[in-house]
């Protein structure tokens, strides 16, 4: 018997074929740039939390030490370190304190 050569031809992709899949490489390709630019623009932005997030704690910590100074009881404290208490932190004035404003220009 004789054998039988048969020919097994590849389909040839046709140019539009050719072009959606390099139209959706090429869209793959801006896909995954985008997505890692995005990626560094939120590890930038964390790091910034990060970084504010150790000031407040370290500006936690200054305040519990203040408090920690300050007596337990107000009656401990006397007259002048109230004022000086009211008028540094708290921004408060004596009733008998008077602020002029001028209003000129210099």
């Amino acid at each position: 018997m004789k054998e039988q050569s048969v020919n097994v031809r590849k389909p040839k992709l046709n140019f539009w074929t050719k072009l959606a899949f390099i139209a959706v490489f090429i869209l793959l390709l801006v896909i995954v740039i985008k997505l890692n630019m995005q990626i560094n623009n939120t590890k930038v932005e964390f790091e910034k939390i990060i970084i504010e997030h150790a000031q407040r704690q370290l500006s936690i910590e200054q305040i519990k030490a203040d408090i920690a100074k300050l007596p337990d009881n107000v009656e401990e404290l006397d007259e002048e370190t109230l004022k000086k208490i009211a008028s540094e932190e708290l921004g408060l004035r004596d009733s008998d304190v008077i602020i002029f404003a001028n209003s000129q220009p210099n």
